[in-house]
């Protein structure tokens, strides 16, 4: 037994090996890999046929909002307005889906042997969580064991436990946990790992009742009674090739973020304040990491600037704190969602890649919150695409004079 494994993990490798270097990535390949692979009845992978969600009207429940059109705002660039593109919101939808299949890493669904997908942009790569590849056809999917729920609401998928995608994209759907039929929430186990995540569950579905299913990366969950909301904010989780995203690739249904503030901010019972103070810098420990970050934290605090980790805050911390503050400075991330909770008057500065100037995530939750967002910014040397990585420098002559503009701002 153990030398026949040995040989399989050795075929395995020189497979690898050639899919990576030879063949490249091609369905052909993969099909090919999936063939041999077979032969040692190991059937890791399954080929499907991609599907779009909006094909399954006769799996709706419910319409919870009629289709609409969003204005997306990209960042606001030094003398020049920002780009405005109008995006068709699709109509939202509560769905069931009978002995679905799901991953807690993926937002696509393996449903009546197909795999079903919400996208917008014809150049979105899926390969996340149990999908290994795709065009924009077919499907590689890694077939994982596969563990069984009687239902559940589906909470997980992209990026569910990183604090933007779950604020902006998964959260605001438990605004209408009083329409859907069960009291079992499908979230990621990775968000177990970050306390403010768990709370902000406790805080909008506030019932004791419900509980909470912790789906693992390693397994495929098959789901009796399995209900969906789709997309309430959407941007593509990953790209083919080098492509960037543009301002037309996000949308947002402001009037659910806006709720979902709302809802945290009564539940905290904060406090009403006129005009925020407090001036924060918000420093990088792991990626993005400016090569002269310390230089700038330097010249931070010199103008009475103090740093701040928002991993080490509570939820109501990081809500208050970001109420309060007047100036928010630091590099673009996960943590500038948190301008959610910015005051009428604050002033948050991002640090973006200079081939970003059309990432409009937080410049559309910007002006969705009445927030004002400035950005500068920098060269990297890698891929136009890459956006994680760090060692590149700040121009921070042009920051502190933002900085500047920003305090003074009434």
């Amino acid at each position: 037994m153990k030398i026949r494994r040995l040989f399989i993990s050795i075929c395995n490798l020189i497979l690898s090996y050639l899919f990576k270097h030879v063949f490249g990535e091609s369905l052909n390949a993969i099909r090919y890999k999936v063939r041999i692979q077979n032969i040692f009845n190991r059937p890791v992978f399954g080929v499907f046929t991609i599907v779009a969600m909006k094909e399954y009207e006769n799996n709706i429940l419910e319409v919870l909002e009629a289709s609409s059109v969003f204005i997306s705002t990209g960042p606001v660039v030094q003398n020049e307005p920002p780009v405005k593109v109008e995006v068709h919101v699709p109509q939202l939808n509560l769905y069931r889906f009978d002995d679905a299949l799901v991953n807690s890493y993926s937002s696509c669904i393996l449903y009546n042997g197909h795999l079903m997908v919400e996208s917008f942009n014809s150049f979105e790569r899926f390969d996340e969580g149990f999908v290994r590849w795709n065009d924009n056809e077919k499907a590689v999917v890694k077939m994982l064991p596969v563990k069984h729920l009687p239902e559940g609401l589906f909470l997980a998928g992209n990026g569910s436990f990183n604090w933007y995608h779950w604020m902006v994209e998964l959260l605001p759907k438990l605004l209408f946990v009083d329409n859907i039929p069960t009291k079992t929430i499908l979230v990621n186990a990775e968000i177990q790992r970050f306390q403010s995540i768990i709370d902000t569950l406790s805080a909008v579905l506030k019932d004791t009742s419900y509980s909470i299913e912790y789906l693992e990366k390693a397994y495929i969950y098959q789901v009796e009674r399995l209900y969906h909301i789709n997309a309430i904010s959407y941007v593509p989780f990953n790209m083919r090739g080098d492509r960037i995203l543009g301002v037309g690739d996000v949308f947002m249904r402001g009037d659910l973020i806006r709720a979902l503030r709302k809802n945290l901010f009564d539940y905290f019972n904060i406090e009403e304040v006129v005009m925020p103070t407090e001036k924060i810098f918000l420093k990088r420990n792991t990626h993005r990491v400016p090569k002269n970050q310390d230089k700038l934290e330097k010249a931070l605090l010199q103008r009475g600037y103090h740093t701040v980790s928002l991993d080490a805050l509570s939820l109501e911390e990081q809500i208050i704190l970001m109420y309060r503050s007047k100036v928010v400075v630091g590099t673009t991330g996960a943590a500038f969602t948190n301008i959610m909770f910015g005051h009428s008057k604050s002033v948050f500065i991002s640090f973006l890649p200079k081939s970003f100037k059309e990432f409009s995530c937080f410049s559309n939750l910007a002006t969705l919150m009445d927030v004002a967002l400035y950005h500068s910014f920098y060269k990297i040397d890698s891929k136009p695409s890459d956006h994680s990585t760090s060692k590149f420098s700040l121009d921070i002559n042009s920051i502190l004079k933002l900085c500047k503009i920003a305090e003074m701002a009434k």
